[in-house]
């Protein structure tokens, strides 16, 4: 198998076109069929996928293989956080804590990074003689805002010092003075922050470090802080912008103002008379008002000098009235704009939402009412072909796990389907019809391990509960319980003859008839 961690370096690490195209190549030609005998993995950052797509070599393999990996449920984060410190002998001081670290971080599209952050931080501090994981660290740590606030400065500390300097520029604006998340269109960041090469690093280090996090949407790729956490936990940030109040209140300021101006057709009546412009918008703001600042004083200096002040006056009134119509006309236009905008844009987050989620019928709804009303994007187009593509490709629909399932496979005579589930049970199915044919219940624990004998007769199971469990395929009566005092971590039947791998790691052998 080759594994192949964070293509996404392809567009960020390598500028060479053809290079890239060289590098794509090889890594399809490395598994051409499903008769290969090689296996190729790769992982990409969903902000990448359109990007990844646009490349001939990859287009149709991701389109045919991409697994859609999501934040994981609140009750998955848990075990996340559980299950390797029993591994390892270790156990929460108290059942609560992991509960209560997911609590601050759930439904955060970082939420996954932000656990490992502080679960690295609690191992690192464990308690050696009790083997446990203890609130009293959790708690000196800050939680889980003050554990992230440590990896940002260790990730700072290991920048160089332009780095730093393009790290707190980048900050300053991804930040509002009323202390929330600022989210700025990428070319409109890294415009901010220099528009060069050194510009694309830092943003793709603070992405890669999950300080920040990049997603698709209406208008191209956004940046935004990870968790708005950070804002209160990271000491070094809450310094920043102390020091540079009165600048961040000006550029909020002159953002929202310019923004105004350009989607209201730049009209003069809403200029300033001031500078300190950042992006090419604002620039531009900034010297229409400058202009506009220097003809209103020739235009003052006419009117002292001519004799047909009355006159003027009323010309002006009439101009005056006329704006405010075309004003509130335009106000109108926008503002219905907008709330279309905003619609789609969240039936566009819903259904990718449900996409990850794993419910393509409810994605498709979304998705379809977004574009329905006008939405339009590379993002969308994506989304909503991936979701009838999943739609056409499924048969059946085995409802009956009250958990997640980690386990399945076909009988010999593919008749038949067994699927093991977190809810602790294995359950065998009609593979025709997917009708629920018997319920395999009595390990105490999660079940990972499901398979057929080679004649299909039997079915063993094996369970995080330390044991495996032989079966009656037909009936689904219990047949022996297997039990060798170890950790079962798989089962394979070879003839007439079960063989039971354990955590140790040692294999035992024991009779499958």
């Amino acid at each position: 198998m080759l594994v192949v961690d964070q293509l996404e370096e392809l567009f960020t690490l390598c500028h060479d076109a053809a290079e890239r195209t060289r590098y794509a190549e090889a890594v399809a030609a490395a598994a051409r069929s499903t008769d290969d005998p090689v296996r190729v993995v790769v992982t990409l950052r969903d902000d990448f996928l359109v990007r990844a797509e646009q490349v001939p070599a990859l287009h149709d393999r991701i389109s045919e293989s991409m697994q859609l990996l999501t934040v994981p449920a609140a009750a998955d984060l848990v075990r996340i956080i559980v299950e390797p410190a029993h591994r390892a002998g270790y156990e929460l001081e108290d059942g609560a804590l992991a509960a209560d670290m997911v609590a601050e971080v759930a439904h955060q599209p970082g939420a996954l990074a932000l656990l490992s952050f502080t679960a690295a931080a609690l191992w690192e501090q464990r308690d050696r003689h009790f083997k446990q994981l203890t609130r009293g660290v959790y708690r000196a740590l800050g939680g889980v805002a003050g554990a992230f606030a440590r990896h940002a400065e260790a990730t700072l500390s290991a920048m160089t010092a332009e780095q730093r300097r393009l790290t707190r520029e980048a900050f300053r604006h991804l930040v509002t003075t009323q202390n929330t998340r600022e989210v700025l269109a990428r070319a409109e960041l890294r415009q901010l922050l220099g528009g060069d090469a050194r510009s694309d690093a830092v943003i793709e280090k603070l992405i890669a470090a999950r300080l920040l996090v990049a997603s698709d949407d209406q208008a191209g790729e956004a940046i935004e802080i990870v968790h708005e956490a950070l804002l209160a936990a990271w000491p070094r940030l809450a310094q920043w912008r102390r020091e540079d109040t009165d600048g961040a209140r000006l550029r909020e300021l002159l953002r929202t103002a310019a923004r105004q101006w350009d989607e209201r057709g730049r009209p003069s009546g809403m200029l300033w008379r001031g500078d300190a412009p950042a992006t090419e918008l604002e620039e531009a703001f900034g010297r229409a008002s400058i202009e506009a600042a220097a003809r209103g004083r020739r235009i003052r200096r006419g009117l002292l000098a001519t004799a047909f002040t009355v006159l003027t006056s009323a010309i002006v009134v009439l101009l005056a009235i006329n704006a405010s119509k075309e004003a509130a006309v335009r106000r109108a236009e926008h503002s219905e704009r907008v709330s279309r905008d905003v619609v789609i844009a969240l039936d566009q987050e819903h259904g990718r939402q449900r996409l990850l989620a794993g419910e393509p019928i409810r994605a498709a709804i979304y998705l379809d009412a977004a574009v329905r009303a006008g939405g339009r994007g590379a993002a969308l187009t994506y989304l909503f072909a991936r979701a009838l593509a999943i739609l056409d490709k499924q048969e059946l629909a085995l409802v009956g796990h009250a958990g997640a399932v980690r386990d399945g496979g076909f009988s010999p005579d593919g008749a038949w389907l067994v699927t093991a589930g977190e809810d602790r049970t294995a359950r065998i199915w009609d593979a025709r019809t997917g009708r629920a044919l018997a319920v395999l219940a009595g390990h105490t624990r999660w079940i990972w391990v499901a398979r057929f004998s080679p004649d299909g007769a039997r079915v063993v199971t094996a369970s995080l509960d330390g044991t495996a469990r032989l079966w009656d395929a037909a009936t689904g009566r219990l047949i022996a319980v297997l039990h060798d005092g170890t950790q079962v971590s798989d089962a394979v039947f070879a003839g007439s003859e079960l063989y039971l791998r354990s955590e140790a790691p040692t294999v035992s052998r024991w009779s499958a008839i």
